[in-house]
This record gives C-alpha cells, structure tokens and sequence, in this order.
C-alpha cells in the first residue's frame, strides 16, 4: 500500500484509544510512504496527558501501530503522538514476528519507536529497526513511564535488530533495551539526549552492541546493567556528562575504541 505524500493530521481524544493514529492488522502488509522520506507526514493532534494511567498500551498509542507478523513501514514523518510508530501491545494477543520500520523520521513525540512485548523468553521477535532518524522525543511530567522521552525503547521484544539510526536530542536515552535477549544494537548514532546514549538493562542478556557512536549525552554515552553474555565492541563515545562507558553486573565483552572528532 502505497500512500501519497501531503500531511495527515489525525486528531485524538477521550474517544479514540485503539489507536490514535494508523493501526496494522493485516500480516505481510507494506505501508510504503510515496516520494524521499519525509514527503508523507503524519500529524497527532490531541491531549497526550489522557493517556497517562494507560502506560501498559503504549505501544499501540501510536502514529503507526503494528499488530502482525512481516508488516513493512517506511519513509513516514510522525509527530505529536505518545508514540511514534508501536510494535506490540504488552497484553501479547497478537504475533509481531519479522516486522520492519526503516527511512522514518520522528519528532515530538513522548517515545519515537516503542516495541513492547509479554515476556522475555518470548520467541525473538527479529523486528529490524534500521535507518529511521528519531530525535528530539519529549518528556512529560504528567507521564508516569519510566522509559518517556525515549528515542527507540525495546522492552520484553527479544532478539530485535536495531540498526544505522539517528537518536538524538532525546529527553531520555537515544536508544534503551530492557527484558529483551538476543538483540543487536549496531552502527547507530545517539548524541545529544538528556539521560544515556545507549541503555541496556535487566534482562538484556547476550545482545550484541558495536561501531555504534555516543557523544554528548547527559548521563553515559553506553551504560549496561545485569546483561550477562552481552558484546560491546567497537564503540565510540566522548564528552558524556558520567562516563563514556559504564557496565554494572554484567559477564560482558567490552571492547572500546577512541572516538572520532566531532
């Protein structure tokens, strides 16, 4: 499916909670957003603070919202939601195995891309997140969430691949993953946002991190805590606020490099 570029502004309230915006139930779909990236733009129009008892349905509090297996999103601008695009609500109803989100760009909303699962010994998912930039995610203090203002946030989605995003400028981390196994975090850029570059905790066990780049941000560039089996190697990090790497109850390989100038 094929949608023509121009804005879409999709107003959103008491009434409308399945989803704000687009949901995709149809397995195998391809959403593909006509022209360079950017040319189709979808626009939340609504009070975000409604949603704030809802924080187990944000997933599907969403821009785009997937709920099926082999669905293909692609070339979307997305603003003003709780959620950008959602993979997954976290009652786990639903199959979301082999989903794709490339070439997005997200602004402004409270999470950029939120994957969320049932459990962490779930099958992997093997979600690929590739190419999207996702800066700029806000926080609000009304939102109760934990992981609010987050660029890309994986929770309780194992065996995801994250990859060549932009996450910048975040109110929380650029990319957090949480109660997720098996994923690989690779050759993605997070400078600039409020808490971490990168964060990996509890649970994220044997998931692989490399050659990606976090510079600038407010607590560590890369921080991992009890993510036994996990691989960092071939990062670059500098001038972050606490420490360029920091890892805490980990069995890890940890192998980093000096950062480029920037």
């Amino acid at each position: 499916m094929v949608v023509l570029p121009g804005t879409y502004s999709i107003s959103f309230g008491e009434g409308s909670y399945w989803p704000p915006g687009v949901g995709i139930v149809t397995p195998g779909l391809n959403l593909i957003a006509q022209g360079p990236p950017g040319s189709v733009q979808i626009v939340g129009v609504g009070t975000i603070e409604m949603y704030s008892n809802e924080n187990q349905y944000w997933p599907v509090l969403a821009g785009i919202a997937i709920w099926a297996d082999n669905v293909h999103v692609e070339g979307f601008a997305i603003s003003g939601f709780p959620t950008g695009i959602g993979i997954g609500p976290s009652d786990g109803l639903v199959s979301v195995f082999n989903d794709e989100v490339d070439q997005c760009t997200i602004n402004g909303c409270v999470n950029g891309i939120f994957l969320s699962g049932s459990s962490p010994s779930a099958p992997n998912w093997q979600a690929h997140i590739h190419d999207n930039q996702v800066n700029n995610q806000m926080a609000d203090a009304l939102l109760a969430y934990a992981g609010e203002g987050s660029g890309i946030l994986v929770f309780e989605a194992p065996g995801c691949h994250l990859d060549h995003n932009e996450c910048n400028n975040n109110a929380n981390c650029g990319i957090g993953v949480g109660s997720s196994p098996n994923c690989t975090v690779d050759n993605n850029t997070v400078n600039g946002n409020a808490s971490n570059g990168i964060f990996l905790e509890g649970g994220a066990s044997n998931c692989e991190v490399g050659n990606n780049q976090a510079n600038d941000n407010g607590a560590c560039g890369i921080q991992a805590l009890n993510c036994p089996g996990s691989t960092f190697i071939n990062n670059a990090a500098q001038g972050n606020a606490q420490y360029d790497f920091a890892v805490q109850g980990c069995n890890v390989t940890f192998t980093a490099v000096p950062a480029k100038a920037h």
